[in-house]
């Protein structure tokens, strides 16, 4: 799938008591806590001199929280978007996070990801997410020829952006997994003048202090 002619700034939400806590959150609303907002302002204050353009940010508060301290600086609106959730985990959700070995059956191996389209219980699949980040981006593709020059933030969450990066880049949804995204951590995917997609930066928390 082509990326936009432009910079698309990917940056997953800050610490949430579960992260802390190492528990699955999926579609858990669970916002940030003081850690995550430190770390959401640090981002916004790297990125505040950068050319912003647009927001876009998963719907759940823990991101929408996170876009905000972004977008404030350049006096964008956040824009939320449903497609940018976190795979729903459904019944392990909101469980302590173990190792797929410790599991059974499609839950085992939806959280190692040896199987693309095993889903637990009433929950997603990689694939499934992957679907819906896909046409968020064909979405995308339509709006930002529209918007003058400059960055388009992205602010989801490790499952999503894992399928965004994966879908950006041509890659397999398996190879998705081989992108892990910290708690605000930068991430940049560009195009070059053929327009062949790029990762430029990934992981970079130079913004933190400490």
């Amino acid at each position: 799938m082509s990326v936009p002619a432009r910079r698309l700034i990917l940056v997953r939400h800050g610490e949430t008591d579960y992260n802390r806590a190492g528990r699955y959150q999926g579609h858990l609303d669970i916002p940030l806590n003081g850690l995550g907002l430190r770390q959401a302002e640090a981002i916004g204050r790297r990125l505040a001199a950068w050319p912003l353009v647009r927001c876009y940010s998963s719907d759940l508060t823990r991101s929408m929280q996170t876009a905000g301290a972004i977008a404030a600086p350049h006096g964008l609106t956040v824009e939320p978007v449903p497609e940018l959730r976190e795979a729903h985990l459904g019944g392990l959700q909101g469980e302590l996070i173990r190792s797929g070995n410790a599991l059974q059956g499609d839950a085992g191996s939806i959280v190692d990801r040896h199987d693309v389209r095993a889903r637990p219980a009433d929950g997603e699949s990689v694939l499934d997410v992957r679907r819906r980040v896909r046409r968020f981006l064909r979405r995308i593709e339509l709006e930002l020829p529209e918007l003058p020059p400059g960055d388009v933030v992205i602010v989801g969450h490790g499952g999503s952006l894992q399928a965004l990066t994966a879908v950006a880049l041509g890659l397999s949804a398996r190879d998705g997994h081989a992108f892990r995204f910290r708690n605000c951590g930068l991430t940049i995917v560009s195009s070059d003048a053929l327009g062949g997609p790029m990762l430029v930066v990934h992981n970079d928390c130079g913004h933190y202090e400490g």
